[in-house]
């Protein structure tokens, strides 16, 4: 649901993104999160509670809570319990991205019955050996494993919920993203693998299944033999992560977007000040309102929303 862009500043998004865990068990080689330094914490129950604690005291309910950042969600051990306060205070929609590297059965069974509305699971590449190459930290094979066991529990429950995403990045060469560029006119991929098709064949009806290339994240600093692929600047004057979300770390920071995952734009901390304060600051006003006349600031510069550029093989 795109904002009216008259009213910049608008009192509050209906999205809001919560770090749970800023760190990770993986080491991705396309994400900053697992291969570069970073020291925030699994997000503590007094930071949630003062999270929930604003929202409650300007009668303010999000439609959409996304408990996630970059960092491994499960690894923090009462997610399941954040979702259920969420979803008792009305939230229509939380949703989660895991490796699914924790996703043992008695962790599937909590999510489930805790009411989590969005379970999106990460595995790239175009087989299982190049996903393990990606995806530094857990074997494919287990991984999914626990995948089909989740949809084993969802059923023995009774229950539809969560609805099960299977998101997969590629890093293609420089002559694939050109030639998708060029027909398209942005870089999209059309088809999941046909390895993730078939090794989720009985529960295909069960889920979703995205691809996408490798983007490169604003802060990130290339790892092995990557290269990077850099076309027109798109230059618009309108950006849903920017507009319609609000990003709070599990320190209480509160950044730019989705798309700062090393926290390189802080603008403000929510122990300092309300999160509706740090929303309609000089700043973060200012960010948006340059925005729509496509004057941007350092972090919108190098993302790939103005500047699309991408991940590739040498």
């Amino acid at each position: 649901m795109k904002v009216n862009m008259q009213n910049i500043p608008i009192d509050f998004p209906d999205v809001l993104r919560i770090e749970t865990a800023g760190k990770c068990n993986f080491n991705c080689i396309h994400c900053p999160t697992g291969t570069q330094p970073n020291k925030r914490p699994v997000l503590s129950m007094s930071m949630f509670n003062h999270i929930i604690d604003q929202l409650v005291a300007h009668t303010f309910i999000p439609r959409v809570v996304v408990l996630y950042h970059g960092g491994e969600p499960l690894l923090n051990k009462n997610l399941s319990l954040y979702i259920r306060v969420l979803k008792e205070m009305g939230i229509r929609k939380t949703s989660i991205t895991t490796n699914a590297s924790l996703l043992n059965e008695e962790r599937s069974k909590e999510l489930i019955m805790a009411g989590l509305d969005e379970l999106q699971i990460s595995f790239d590449g175009q087989c299982p050996d190049e996903n393990n190459d990606i995806r530094k930290g857990g074997g494919f094979y287990m991984n999914a494993a626990n995948v089909k066991s989740f949809c084993k529990v969802r059923k023995a429950l009774g229950r539809n919920n969560p609805n099960i995403i299977i998101g997969n990045v590629q890093i293609c060469d420089r002559a694939t993203l050109e030639t998708i560029h060029n027909k398209d006119k942005q870089v999209t991929l059309k088809n999941a693998p046909t390895y993730l098709i078939e090794y989720f064949s009985d529960e295909h009806d069960e889920m979703e299944f995205i691809s996408f290339p490798a983007m490169v994240w604003p802060g990130y600093e290339k790892f092995g033999n990557l290269d990077t692929i850099y076309f027109d600047a798109v230059n618009p004057k309108y950006c849903g992560p920017l507009f319609e979300t609000f990003t709070i770390l599990s320190n209480g920071d509160v950044v730019l977007c989705c798309y700062d995952l090393k926290g390189e734009l802080v603008l403000g901390n929510i122990y300092r000040e309300s999160v509706f304060d740090i929303w309609n600051s000089e700043e973060y006003s200012n960010i948006r309102i340059n925005y729509r006349r496509q004057k941007y600031c350092r972090l919108c510069k190098k993302c790939n929303v103005v500047l699309p550029h991408y991940l590739c093989k040498m």
